[in-house]
C-alpha cells in the first residue's frame, strides 16, 4: 500500500488538461485529488472540507494563485501546506510568493518525481506539527535559548514549540509569521540534516523508514551527544529578530551553496540550496560561522 493512500489534496489550475493529468498521475500514488479551476471553487471547497496540501498553479485569470494563498493565510488562517506551480519561475517572483504563504514552488512543466519529493516533504513536516509533545527548556528574558536532542526533532515538531514561543512575545501578521516559520523550518532541517547526520543527497532523497534507519545507525555510532542549540535575540531599536542556530555536528562546505547561482536552484529535480534560497529570500542577512555549524538569521519584523 502506498504512504500516500488516502491523502487528500487540492489541485487549482485554470488549464484542464494539466488538472486531468496531475490527476491520472498522483491517483496512482494513492493520493485522493479534487480538481478547482478557479480560485473561488477552491476557497470553497476548502471551506467545506479538510486537504493535507493544496497545488495551486500562479498565474491564473480574475483572481490568481496569489490571492489564493493570502486567503488561506490571512483569511481562513490556516498552516496547511501550499505548493506553487508556475512557469514564470524567476527569484522575484518566488520570493513575492513565498513571503505571502506559499511553503514550497514547482516549476512547469512538471516533473513528477521532483513534485512526489516536494509533497512528501511537506506533509512530513505537517505531520510533525500535529505531533503533542512537552519540552523543558532554559529561558531567559527576550534572549531565549533552546537545546534540542535528534529524538526530538524525528518525532515532534521543534519548529512549531519555536513558532508558538515567538507569537507568544511578538503580534505579527499572518505573512510575517509564514515567513518565520519556513526560516525555522530550512534551519533546523539544515542543522540537524547536513551538520549532525551529514546525509548525502541520494540519502536525502530516500523514503522516511529507510532514511530513518541511517539517520539510527548515525547516531549509534556517534561517539558525543549529538545536540542543536537554537538561540533568539530581539533587537528593539531596528525591530530586528536574530536567530543563531548552533549544531554539534563537524560542519560542512556552505560556502559551495553560497557560490552557487541561485537561478539554478529554481530546479526542482536539485534538492540541495532549495532550502538556502528560500532562508536568504526571506531574511535581512544570512551568515554561516564556525565551519558551517552555526547559522545566524537576521530578520526585519517592520510591517510585521
Amino acid at each position: 500500500m502506498s504512504q500516500y493512500c488516502g491523502l487528500k489534496l487540492l489541485i487549482v489550475d485554470d488549464t484542464r488538461e494539466l488538472l486531468e493529468s496531475l490527476k491520472d498521475i498522483l491517483e496512482q500514488f494513492g493520493f485522493v485529488i479534487t480538481l478547482c479551476n478557479n480560485v473561488d471553487i477552491a476557497v470553497n471547497a476548502i471551506k467545506k472540507d479538510f486537504y493535507d496540501l493544496v497545488l495551486t498553479d500562479i498565474e491564473m485569470p480574475v483572481k490568481t494563485g496569489l490571492d489564493l494563498i493570502k486567503i488561506l493565510r490571512e483569511g481562513l488562517d490556516l498552516s496547511i501546506p501550499i505548493i506553487i506551480m508556475t512557469g514564470r519561475a524567476t527569484t522575484e517572483y518566488l520570493a513575492e510568493a513565498i513571503k505571502v504563504g506559499a511553503s514550497d514552488f514547482i516549476p512547469k512543466p512538471i516533473n513528477t518525481k521532483a513534485l512526489l519529493q516536494i509533497i512528501n516533504n511537506q506533509i512530513t513536516k505537517a505531520k510533525r506539527l500535529k505531533l503533542d509533545f512537552n519540552l523543558t527548556h532554559s529561558l531567559q528574558t527576550f534572549k531565549k535559548t533552546y537545546t534540542f536532542q535528534p529524538k526530538e526533532f524525528l518525532e515532534n515538531s521543534i519548529v512549531e514549540f519555536l513558532n508558538t514561543e515567538i507569537k507568544k512575545n511578538f503580534e505579527l501578521n499572518a505573512i510575517k509569521r509564514n515567513e518565520i516559520y519556513l526560516i525555522l523550518e530550512e534551519m533546523i532541517t539544515n542543522a540537524f540534516v547536513h551538520g549532525l547526520w551529514s546525509l548525502s543527497k541520494q540519502e536525502r532523497q530516500l523514503d522516511k523508514p529507510a532514511q530513518y534507519k541511517i539517520i539510527n545507525e548515525k547516531q549509534n555510532n556517534a561517539i558525543n551527544n549529538p545536540f542543536v542549540n537554537v538561540c533568539f535575540e530581539f533587537k528593539k531599536e531596528s525591530k530586528e529578530l536574530i536567530i543563531i542556530v548552533k549544531d554539534s555536528g563537524k560542519g560542512f562546505d556552505f560556502k559551495r551553496l553560497f557560490e552557487k547561482n541561485f537561478n539554478n536552484l529554481l530546479d526542482s529535480t536539485i534538492p540541495t540550496g532549495r532550502g538556502l534560497f528560500l532562508i536568504k529570500t526571506l531574511t535581512k542577512s544570512l551568515t554561516f560561522y564556525d565551519n558551517g555549524t552555526k547559522l545566524k538569521a537576521v530578520i526585519d519584523l517592520n510591517n510585521g
